[in-house]
């Protein structure tokens, strides 16, 4: 009996470890249409509004509330912490969308099993129970994670400098590219009735010595209730899930300009709505990628990911437990040309250390003669 249980102990771990990260994906659900897109618009075009509702059966992911959210993962034990807390850029292991571990809100034990002690899902360099590893081969001999929710290899990308690539996100060197480029935009507050906004570029300076820090709300303004794309806060209280459901997210048209010395040129090509609810939480992803050659498809109008869109769309929460808070968050495309930054200490400090250095060296040897 004692060996029994022992094989039945190793055949429950295989049959775990085989299907640990295809049973988190809930793209097979109606949960896809929790979250939808109603609607897109051209910043400097705001009137010539791209109606998803229109498209009801014209493509699959389209009913009659817009386009559902292209994909699913959840639910997932434990709060959908760390929120990125250095550069916020994207960078490999700046909160747990990026590959570093969920931490626990409470209790300790208080986590998923696919996202800690290893975050098997988020973490581009995990591979095959081996965390943190570049130079491993994975199943498909590209050296990343095969199991990456939302993104893909060909998405990693050098944001912070630490590495080397090329246009086609092949790696040059062993220690190449390695940040997934997720970028944390805030959440509603505990409250439920505002959004709180992050900072992207913290810390960060440009080769002139200036702060490239910014406050998302500075750029975008992000709605939920029942008056949307009225850049105004949150005018609905969703933990009272009184039937307004609408959220709006809304660029300023220099969006991208302001955002250039960070992430260079373009928008973002995907959009996640994590939801919390109770003990456990759920993300909504949105690939604009899909997406914009699914409008072409139907429409034939040109959709430029390079620019800002105003975007609205709904959430439909039929869950068990009531909504405690919603976090955003968008994805950094991989660009051919991407941006320079120079983290703290500064660069023109470190040079005017070298040059004090250097003067002190030559008044010394001076004195020694």
């Amino acid at each position: 009996m004692k060996y029994l249980n022992q094989l039945k102990t190793v055949l429950v771990l295989l049959i775990y470890s085989a299907t640990a990260t295809a049973g988190y994906v809930c793209d097979e659900w109606d949960d896809l249409s929790t979250v939808t897109l109603t609607s897109m618009a051209l910043v400097t075009a705001p009137t010539e509004v791209i109606d998803l509702t229109s498209f009801s059966g014209a493509a699959t992911g389209y009913g009659d509330d817009g386009r559902e959210a292209t994909e699913c993962a959840g639910f997932f034990d434990g709060n959908d912490m760390k929120t990125p807390d250095d550069h916020n850029i994207g960078e490999w292991g700046d909160g747990f969308f990026n590959g570093e571990l969920q931490n626990a809100k409470i209790s300790p034990s208080n986590t998923d099993i696919l996202l800690n002690p290893d975050n098997m899902l988020f973490d581009p360099l995990y591979l095959d129970g081996i965390p943190n590893v570049s130079d491993n081969i994975d199943d498909l001999g590209d050296g990343f994670n095969d199991d990456l929710v939302f993104i893909g290899p060909d998405d990693i990308q050098d944001i912070g400098g630490d590495g080397i690539f090329d246009k086609d996100g092949e790696v040059i060197e062993s220690t190449g590219q390695d940040d997934p480029g997720w970028v944390f935009l805030g959440r509603t507050n505990d409250a439920g009735n505002d959004f709180d906004y992050a900072d992207t570029g913290i810390g960060l300076f440009d080769e002139n010595d200036n702060s490239l820090q910014l406050n998302i709300g500075e750029l975008i303004t992000i709605d939920f209730g029942c008056d949307v794309n009225n850049d105004t806060t949150t005018d609905v209280n969703i933990i009272n899930n009184d039937g307004c459901n609408q959220w709006s997210l809304s660029p300023i048209a220099s969006i991208a300009e302001d955002l250039d010395p960070l992430f260079g040129d373009g928008f973002f090509d995907h959009l996640a709505f994590v939801i919390k609810a109770g003990d456990e939480f759920i993300i909504y992803d949105f690939n604009f990628n899909i997406i914009k050659a699914e409008i072409e498809g139907i429409t034939g109008l040109d959709v430029d990911l390079e620019v800002p869109y105003n975007l609205a769309g709904t959430f439909n929460w039929l869950g068990t437990h009531a909504i405690s808070h919603i976090s955003v968050y968008a994805h950094d495309p991989i660009l051919e040309d991407g941006p320079t930054v120079i983290s703290e200490p500064r660069a023109s400090l470190l040079l005017l250390f070298g040059v004090i250095l250097i003067l002190l060296r030559l008044k010394s040897t001076r004195v020694a003669l």
